[in-house]
């Protein structure tokens, strides 16, 4: 079954800047790979069409283009853009024409690296689906569950339960996430000014979609540099046995 597994990087990365990183946060080196090593190895792409949204100052300054191609081949899909958007999901929606369509979609933050790895190419009998883990930090997104096990009510930026999302979304279809994701948008539902993916779940919920959770086993964030150090110091060498 093909996927399309959808890479949004118009960040500026600011965090990693202001600590004097001059490469794009995607390239800074993280022990023996790259921070995009580290995100898209949680994630089983083979056969999947990927598809990366970058920053034009990137590729004329880090060659961004030519880097994601030898990483991951030459059949990869590339949206260059010079401009900044009002959040991810605006940035997701650059890639419309690509993805509104009846594929499976995969939208990964590259800021995080967790394990059981995800294979969109499991059929999880629903239409949605959120990598989650217990969580009270207020900066995360958070999925309330029913009884039955099924996410009610998602929430960026506010605790609404114990259980975050890890920063990775997938759809049964391509086209929900684009229909959905517009509404959000028409219907100004940002935070912090900014329109995200995680409450574009809620469009779907009230439409009676099933939306389920993942649950894993363990998440390291990497998207700050005091993360990439505390990575660095407490885990990396653990995982360098396993």
């Amino acid at each position: 079954m093909t996927t399309n597994i959808l890479v949004p990087m118009l960040g500026k990365g600011q965090r990693y800047r202001d600590k004097g990183f001059d490469a794009p946060k995607q390239l800074i080196q993280v022990g023996n790979k790259q921070l995009i090593d580290w995100s898209l190895q949680c994630i089983d792409y083979t056969d999947s069409h990927l598809i990366f949204i970058i920053r034009e100052d990137s590729v004329s300054t880090h060659n961004m283009d030519k880097i994601l191609k030898e990483k991951f081949g030459e059949n990869i899909e590339l949206i260059i853009s010079g401009e900044d958007t009002d959040g991810t999901l605006s940035t997701c929606m650059l890639a419309k024409n690509i993805i509104n369509n009846n594929t499976p979609l995969t939208i990964t933050t590259l800021d995080v690296y967790f394990r059981p790895y995800f294979n969109p190419k499991n059929n999880f009998h629903a239409d949605g689906v959120l990598p989650t883990l217990p969580g009270n930090n207020p900066a995360y997104s958070y999925s309330k569950m029913d009884s039955r096990g099924l996410v009610i009510e998602v929430a960026e930026k506010k605790i609404i339960s114990n259980i975050a999302n890890a920063g990775l979304y997938y759809f049964a279809k391509g086209t929900d996430f684009v229909e959905a994701g517009e509404t959000t948008i028409s219907k100004n539902m940002r935070v912090n000014n900014e329109f995200y993916v995680a409450p574009v779940y809620n469009e779907l919920i009230k439409q009676g979609k099933k939306i389920i959770n993942y649950p894993l086993d363990n998440w390291w964030q990497m998207g700050t540099p005091e993360q990439r150090t505390n990575f660095l110091e407490n885990d990396y060498a653990s995982l360098q046995n396993k």
